[in-house]
């Protein structure tokens, strides 16, 4: 984890030892833009 103060905390909630590796939130988030795709056809090569 990036931010080394929340690991203790992390350690604690999950009741663990050790350094937690990774931390993965599930759930929505609110609404944005698509981000924008180039054409198919700029990024295939044909052969």
């Amino acid at each position: 984890m990036e931010v080394s103060d929340l690991r203790p905390l992390l350690e604690q909630v999950l009741d663990t030892e050790g350094a937690a590796q990774l931390l993965i939130r599930f759930g929505y988030a609110d609404y944005s833009p698509y981000s924008l795709r180039r054409p198919v056809d700029d990024v295939i090569a044909a052969p």
